[in-house]
């Protein structure tokens, strides 16, 4: 009726099974065991408490790092208004004015400039991470240095963007 290999894998199956139920019920024991019990199995480490943010001082490195998150967000926003108006243009001329009109409003224009903005910053935190994933800018100076010029780079690339767009588009 079975051929051997059948029973011998189901045998196994069965044996994997009580050894699977023996080891939950054992470590269920562990758990739910008695913390002054916990103390017999294990040994407390004595360690040292890591340092905090009352320990170090807020630098550049710092706020580049959490403004690279930050501008990854903005970019994903970006990413949804840009298929937004992808989708308007797609739409039909009414939709597309509409959009249009959101865009070219004095907030659309703040979005727009802070989105450029995020690009920017990311981008130019994006780069020095490659130098620093080749092993340089680990100096706390050129730390420091490269830090500070992600924010004077995609401040001015923002502008540079910003006046050529106008330029182009003859609003001077």
């Amino acid at each position: 009726m079975f051929c051997r290999s059948s029973i011998v894998a189901r045998i196994n199956l069965s044996i994997i099974v009580k050894r699977t139920l023996f080891i939950q019920a054992w470590f269920s024991d562990l758990i739910s065991a008695d913390f002054s019990l916990r103390g017999k199995f294990m040994a407390k480490a004595q360690r040292p408490l890591s340092p905090h943010l009352q320990v170090y001082r807020f630098g550049a490195h710092m706020a580049v790092s959490i403004i690279h998150r930050v501008t990854g967000s903005m970019l994903a926003f970006g990413a949804i208004l840009l298929t937004w108006w992808l989708v308007a243009l797609a739409t039909g001329y009414e939709y597309f004015n509409m959009v249009q009109s959101f865009a070219s409003s004095a907030i659309g224009r703040l979005v727009l400039f802070g989105i450029t903005f995020a690009l920017m910053q990311h981008f130019a935190s994006g780069i020095r991470h490659l130098f620093m994933d080749s092993g340089k800018l680990y100096e706390l100076k050129a730390n420091t240095a490269s830090a500070k010029f992600t924010f004077v780079f995609s401040a001015i690339m923002t502008l540079v963007i910003w006046a050529a767009a106008y330029k182009v588009m003859g609003a001077y």
